[in-house]
């Protein structure tokens, strides 16, 4: 029987025109989700990530549009892991202006069978894995030589729960690009395996 999701893009593009000439863009991609086996899961999956990204678009027209703002703002998305029940999908947005950009990712994981959002929690099954976390970073760490272990502590009190994401080889842990790191820490992505 076929329990994974087929996953194709949905788009959502508008161009800000000033005195005749292009002045912003906005190309958001969004994942929309079929199943037959879980149609009702696929369409709650589905309706976040829609949502979402009518938000940011709402944003986009409220913040940069209504004020010309030149720009060019992208929203991708990648899925590094889609074994039943687990889905995990990562959502990339660029915001390039005259000559700051800013760069944000953000990682969503459901259980592609009910979906539900799969906490840290639920893969570690208990809520005390930070000990854990903070270990498996420190081997990480240990093992770099740009790296130094006395950030470890600091990394895992201010990591985000919802920043991971699971693949074939296990869990990554991560820090988004705006996110600011304890110093001497270079390192924003953490591979935990299996």
């Amino acid at each position: 029987m076929f329990y994974s999701p087929i996953i194709y893009s949905r788009y959502l593009y508008d161009r800000l025109y000033f005195n005749q000439t292009q002045s912003s863009e906005y190309y958001i991609s969004y994942p929309q989700l079929l199943s037959v086996a879980h149609p009702c899961a696929a369409h709650r999956i589905s309706n976040s990530f829609k949502d979402l990204s009518a938000e940011y678009v709402q944003y986009i027209r409220d913040n940069i549009f209504e004020h010309a703002v030149p720009a060019k703002i992208t929203q991708s998305f990648s899925v590094p892991y889609q074994t039943h029940p687990y889905l995990s999908v990562l959502i990339e947005r660029r915001e390039f202006y005259q000559n700051p950009s800013f760069h944000f990712l953000k990682a969503y994981n459901f259980f592609s069978d009910t979906g539900k959002k799969i906490t840290l929690e639920d893969l570690f099954g208990t809520d005390d894995y930070q000990d854990y976390l903070s270990e498996q970073i420190s081997q990480i760490i240990g093992q770099s030589d740009t790296q130094n272990c006395c950030c470890v502590p600091d990394l895992v009190h201010r990591f985000d729960k919802n920043n991971f994401y699971l693949s074939k080889e296990g869990l990554t842990i991560f820090y988004s690009p705006e996110e600011s790191l304890p110093t001497g820490c270079n390192q924003r992505k953490f591979h935990i395996d299996y």
